[in-house]
């Protein structure tokens, strides 16, 4: 029988938000100082984002096929 630990899967998780037609991708920093205390730094970065309807996707991927 496999142990818990090995059963569980990670999730990879990127953070997001959007304001003003511009979407903004989540940094964050973890550092311990001497004391053992979590720093944590966060940065909101902006990035280059489209929407696209799903209707032009499955054109697109019909097109490629």
């Amino acid at each position: 029988m496999k142990n818990q630990k090995e059963d569980k899967k990670l999730m990879r998780v990127q953070y997001v938000y959007s304001k003003n037609n511009q979407v903004y991708l989540k940094k964050s920093t973890r550092n311990y100082s001497e004391e053992d205390k979590l720093d944590e730094e966060i940065e909101w970065s902006p990035i280059n984002f489209h929407w696209k309807p799903i209707i032009d996707l499955q054109n697109e991927l019909k097109l490629k096929l």
